[in-house]
């Protein structure tokens, strides 16, 4: 097992920054906190049927950008 620090990450029950470790579990994906034990676990399941419902959203949205010297 190969635990992966988060950078940044904060634990939702310590509220400690950068104690994050990310890991494999079977088919879960588990968050834990080194400093206060804190896990969330992660169905692997649960990230395919995500990934397939970001992947077939249609909506698009137009981007104009602006010219500040002839769009004001």
């Amino acid at each position: 097992m190969r635990k992966r620090f988060i950078a940044g990450a904060v634990c939702p029950q310590c509220n400690e920054i950068d104690k994050t470790v990310v890991y494999q579990q079977a088919d879960d994906e588990v968050s834990e906190c080194v400093k206060c034990g804190y896990k969330r676990f992660r169905s692997h399941l649960m990230t395919e049927a995500a990934e397939t419902e970001l992947a077939s959203e249609d909506d698009a949205s137009v981007v104009r950008w602006l010219n500040p010297k002839t769009d004001l």
